[in-house]
């Protein structure tokens, strides 16, 4: 069995309380501990302190049904954050939230340690030693964030990755609670309820009656667990060991993401929704002739995202953007992966330092960066929007658009300044570009692309075919960064239906070789 019997080895799981109810009340200055409160998103409750589960609040009810619950005891409903711009809810100020509390924890491991950062209230940590070493160190990391940053946090300790996090759900709210012993692991199972299993919520109605805790399915082989859930042997074969405490799976430290992406979803009809001020206003349906004001506002606030991500980790570029469009009726969204401009500004002009007095406060970056890339990707929705209507686009509602940059690599020396990248970005756009001057923009991973031109009068891109041959494979991207000022950097590498997206490798359309062949 897969349990640190021997106490060679500990694992930690920590996890925030109802953490976006605690990072609302911080954010307005409200006493989590005295209140019952929840937070709501759009229509949807996605977290509970203890207070207002103890009144009959639960996670995805109905903002107005948990309201006739708290309203009788003074409670609050706490819609979560919207962008003052355009009323679209934002995760800023939680990653902020998150970011201190995952660098604070850090801080108080010892070299050894491998953290594994599972979502954004919670973390997994390995650690050589004893479980009571580990033990002291949880109680020491709680302390220190509950006194620097004012979050309460439980901790689990066991001797592998699935009991710890079964151990902090029980600890909850506000305790630890270690696993020493066998009794202590039956414990933890007779009190966890079996959804509760990593993959066995979309099970529960077929557990909640016969198996509703974790011990009650080690009643069953591995045969009857099979025919209760409805799955071969083999996809369950997991789930039996883990109904027993049993599991192998490893921390894993985690890197950079190689992926970040942000989406927007509109209403495809008249509707009242939470306005930035907290009240309910109505809005029309975007089109990409309607309204277009709102998805302008909202890719700027999208964009603004993608840079808070991308500047967590300032040595890192994208070298792709994708943006998808999903219209109002249709079956699949349409992507359309562009190259990210390399020496595009992407530095926060306030350059925030996220700390206990402003951890809040957004970051401001460049608005010609930003007005750049708004307009690159709304010109890249409007263009998606006729592929997938037709005429009709004009006046078909826009669902959903998402934006999403990946394909990042290590970038050396400073950024070019963006006004002299705008300055020759004019020039560019009134003439084609030669044959050289794209083989050496599109240095990385190129071979056949279409740039799309940004015009400076105009503020339109017009698309220009062109074919080039990319260099040595084994070319390393940063040794080539200096790329000529001569092209204009939005260039469509590859688009797809159903939402497909190439993340990993670049792969290249034929399309502009082949209009060449045809002339």
């Amino acid at each position: 069995m897969a349990y640190a019997t021997q106490e060679t080895r500990a694992v930690l799981h920590f996890d925030a309380d109802c953490f976006f109810c605690q990072v609302e009340c911080k954010r307005r200055g409200l006493d989590i501990s005295s209140i019952a409160v929840c937070a709501q998103q759009h229509q949807d409750i996605i977290s509970v302190n203890t207070k207002a589960k103890e009144a009959g609040v639960k996670k995805h009810m109905l903002p107005a049904e948990a309201r006739k619950l708290l309203d009788p005891i003074n409670g609050r409903v706490l819609h979560v954050y919207c962008e003052p711009t355009c009323g679209r809810v934002s995760y800023a100020p939680y990653r902020a939230a998150s970011r201190q509390i995952i660098a604070l924890i850090r801080s108080y491991l010892p070299s050894k340690a491998i953290v594994e950062v599972a979502s954004i209230d919670e973390l997994y940590v390995a650690l050589p030693g004893t479980l009571r070493d580990a033990e002291a160190l949880a109680a020491t990391i709680r302390s220190a964030v509950l006194q620097k940053l004012g979050y309460v946090m439980s901790a689990g300790i066991a001797g592998n990755r699935l009991l710890s996090k079964l151990a902090s759900n029980v600890a909850k709210p506000n305790g630890t609670l270690t696993l020493h012993t066998r009794q202590d692991i039956s414990y933890v199972l007779a009190h966890t309820k079996s959804s509760k299993l990593p993959g066995l919520h979309p099970y529960r109605h077929k557990l909640v009656d016969s198996h509703p805790m974790v011990s009650d399915l080690q009643r069953l082989s591995l045969q009857e667990l099979g025919n209760l859930l409805e799955l071969p042997q083999s996809a369950c074969e997991k789930f039996f060991r883990w109904c027993r405490g049993s599991d192998d799976t490893a921390v894993v430290a985690t890197g950079p993401p190689t992926r970040y992406g942000t989406h927007s979803s509109f209403a495809t009809e008249h509707r009242k929704v939470m306005g930035s001020d907290g009240k309910l206003e109505t809005r029309a349906p975007v089109t990409i002739t309607s309204n277009i004001e709102t998805l302008h506002a909202f890719l700027k606030v999208m964009i603004t995202e993608l840079f808070d991500r991308i500047n967590e980790f300032p040595h890192r570029r994208p070298r792709t953007m994708i943006v998808s469009c999903l219209l109002d009726g249709q079956q699949g969204a349409k992507s359309r992966t562009l190259v990210f401009p390399s020496h595009m500004n992407t530095k926060a002009i306030n350059d925030v330092k996220h700390t206990s007095d402003n951890w809040q406060t957004p970051g401001v970056y460049p608005e010609k960066s930003l007005t750049y890339l708004v307009s690159a990707a709304s010109t890249a929705i409007q263009s998606l929007a006729h592929q997938a209507a037709g005429d009709a686009a004009e006046t078909t509602p826009i669902h959903k658009v998402s934006v999403s940059v990946t394909n990042f690599f290590e970038s050396i020396g400073a950024q070019p300044s963006i006004a002299s990248f705008l300055k020759t970005q004019a020039s560019a756009s009134t003439q084609a570009p030669t044959q050289a001057s794209t083989q050496a923009f599109t240095h990385s991973a190129l071979t056949k692309v279409t740039p799309l031109l940004l015009s400076a009068d105009k503020g339109s891109l017009a698309s220009v075919c062109t074919s080039s041959k990319h260099a040595s494979p084994t070319t390393s991207p940063v040794r080539k960064a200096k790329i000529p000022k001569v092209l204009a950097p939005v260039v469509v590498i590859e688009e797809h239906d159903d939402g497909v997206n190439s993340d990993d490798t670049l792969r290249h359309t034929d399309s502009c070789q082949q209009q060449q062949q045809q002339q």
